[in-house]
């Protein structure tokens, strides 16, 4: 069992290698786990991947999938050789498990929290169908860190109440998640004693023993009163002596140099950084939420920052430094960060959220509705990783509704900047307003499109670019063309740093003789009807481009705007009711038509609707 184990560890790291991404500490310590179940434990049929009497694996936890992916090839599920197309784009291997892609996976996941609850339905389901009699076991592998969330809590009381013995939940417990030490950011110290209040049977291991598991999972199966927790005691990223038991390879990749069986090589890992090749610099939107957090804050002292597990990931981590008794960690706890936040704005605070926008306003949005808008709290949510641009990590982690979610809440004010320098400006601003707030931030660097002289109001729409025809070229290309009207006319509006496709098509729109202006709505609401009405006005035709649904987003907005005061003819670049996948940005920006030339043929489109 140990060689396979090592085998299964050596497949994790040759496939993030391969990926240049993906979550090294928790794939390679539960290794052992995940050998015993699939080569000895689990009633199961690689062959029959849908057999009725299989049991089930769910990972809750969905960032080590490539210990799950490892496990499935080396027992038949799929070729070996696909592993090493982890989290490429159109791969059944995605950055989460994504049943979509992979269909033998019994269930998609990749924000943390979820997974028990879908265990226990799915137990509860077959205990509706067979009694106690089909055989069949329910085993849900979970992260420590996860047990910060409310619902893995609100399935632990759920299962102990309802006696489901079929149901066997393994912890990971290696004591590490984003931000450090799970005893530093959110303690667990006594879990036992926290399952056993719930009515679980509860059996603490070694994670790496094989002994203690074989034992642990036996004991489960035995036991036909309740459910139980195996909590094993682990060490994360093991296999590296180097990196084992560091936080800070949560979500970091080995170097090549471990690629070699005996998994002991000493170096560096990887750097994925891609090289800018491109005269438009680079500069992450999280630099510039940072820095404008820190200038706001510096302005006034009631400013507080909070986060869930992401400081670092969002960019507020020098804040953390600045001013570490302005700064509250809330663990993996989304629903509890923005509701907490409310709570220290009645108290006289401008309290500044931050997270992921799956996770935030994803996870929490009735919090946000009930606790923040409800109550007209000038709670000021930012949120990074929107749109299909975070890439590898694949759909789970892709938001591509928060806009859509939040314009619909009243007294919410969302934003959504198109580079770092408007997103400075953003949270400097919005921090001097007593309404609340959502800024919207996308994980890659993208490029700088204003300065710092470049206006920036909440509310107010701007022209970034204006090319009109001289008037002597217009009667050349009348003549030319056979035209009698004026030569073609197209708005472009855009939101956030697709904003700079827009322009390099707006350009070459110009080249080609066209009248072509492009407009910059950092603000969708309030949303600057004034200004796109004129817009319309003058342009007579318009495209709209965003890294979002088609549905609720901006174009959404200027429809409904444009339908009531002035109709014109309108092309929409969004996403059209799709999840994304994992893939380059680039890549995934180009199948989800958000590329230059799918804003160029809507132009083309849009021109010849206008006539």
């Amino acid at each position: 069992m140990q060689e396979k184990a090592k085998v299964i560890r050596q497949s994790v790291i040759d496939m993030l290698v391969e990926a240049g991404s993906g979550h090294t500490a928790g794939s390679l310590d539960m290794a052992d786990i995940f050998t015993y179940l699939y080569f000895h434990s689990l009633k199961h049929d690689p062959k029959n991947p849908k057999w009725e009497y299989r049991d089930r694996v769910i990972l809750s936890n969905g960032h080590i999938c490539p210990v799950l992916y490892s496990s499935m090839a080396h027992t038949g599920y799929f070729p070996i050789d696909q592993l090493k197309t982890l989290r490429k784009f159109g791969s059944h291997l995605q950055g989460h498990p994504d049943r979509n892609f992979l269909p033998a996976l019994e269930t998609s996941s990749g924000p943390l929290g979820s997974g028990l609850s879908q265990a226990v339905g799915m137990a509860l389901a077959d205990r509706i169908d067979f009694g106690n009699t089909s055989g069949k076991r329910f085993f849900c592998l979970m992260s420590d860190g996860e047990l910060d969330e409310g619902n893995s809590w609100e399935a632990i009381m759920l299962a102990g109440k309802e006696k489901l013995n079929s149901l066997i939940a393994i912890v990971d417990r290696n004591r590490i998640q984003i931000s450090g030490d799970t005893e530093d950011v959110m303690p667990l110290n006594s879990l036992a004693n926290k399952w056993q209040a719930f009515n679980w049977q509860v059996v603490e291991i070694d994670g790496h023993d094989f002994v203690d598991i074989d034992k642990a999972i036996e004991i489960a199966k035995s036991n036909s009163i309740r459910p139980t927790v195996i909590i094993a005691k682990t060490i994360a990223s093991k296999g590296i002596p180097e990196y084992e038991g560091k936080y800070e390879w949560h979500g970091k990749v080995p170097d090549r140099g471990h690629t070699s069986a005996s998994l002991n090589a000493d170096s560096e890992p990887v750097s994925t950084e891609k090289t800018n090749t491109d005269v438009t610099p680079l500069r992450s939107m999280r630099s510039g939420f940072g820095e404008g957090l820190i200038l706001a804050a510096n302005a006034d002292k009631r400013v507080v920052a909070l986060s869930a597990d992401l400081a670092e990931s969002t960019g507020i981590l020098e804040f953390t430094k600045k001013f570490p008794d302005r700064y509250i960690e809330v663990g993996v706890a989304e629903q509890n960060l923005v509701t907490v936040a409310s709570g220290l704005a009645a108290g006289g605070k401008i309290p500044f959220v931050s997270s992921y926008a799956i996770f935030s306003p994803g996870r929490n949005w009735e919090q946000i509705r009930t606790t923040i808008c409800y109550n007209n709290q000038p709670v000021k949510i930012v949120s990074t990783h929107a749109g299909v641009n975070v890439g590898p990590d694949g759909g789970s982690h892709q938001a591509l509704e928060d806009i859509a979610l939040m314009r619909v809440l009243p007294n919410m004010v969302v934003i959504s900047p198109c580079d770092a320098i408007e997103a400075k400006k953003a949270i400097i601003a919005i921090a001097k307003t007593k309404d609340p707030s959502y800024v919207r931030l996308v994980r890659e660097k993208s490029p700088i499109i204003t300065n710092e002289e470049s206006s920036f109001v909440i509310g107010k729409a701007q022209i970034i670019f204006e090319h009109q025809v001289e008037s002597n070229t217009k009667k050349v290309l009348h003549k030319i063309l056979g035209e009698k009207n004026s030569v073609p006319m197209v708005g472009i509006i855009a939101t956030g740093p697709i904003i700079y496709k827009a322009l390099m098509i707006a350009k070459r729109l110009a080249e080609e003789g066209k009248n072509v202006s492009v407009m910059n709505i950092s603000t969708i609401k309030p949303f600057d009807e004034d200004a796109v009405i004129k817009f319309a006005h003058k342009m007579g035709a318009l495209v709209t481009c965003e890294e979002h649904q088609l549905y609720g987003g901006l174009g959404s907005v200027v429809a409904e705007c444009l339908a009531a005061h002035f109709p014109v003819p309108i092309e929409f670049v969004a996403v059209r009711d799709k999840f994304g996948q994992s893939g380059k940005p680039e890549e995934l920006l180009e199948h989800y038509g958000l590329g230059e030339k799918d804003i160029y043929n809507a132009v083309k489109r849009v021109l010849l609707r206008k006539g």
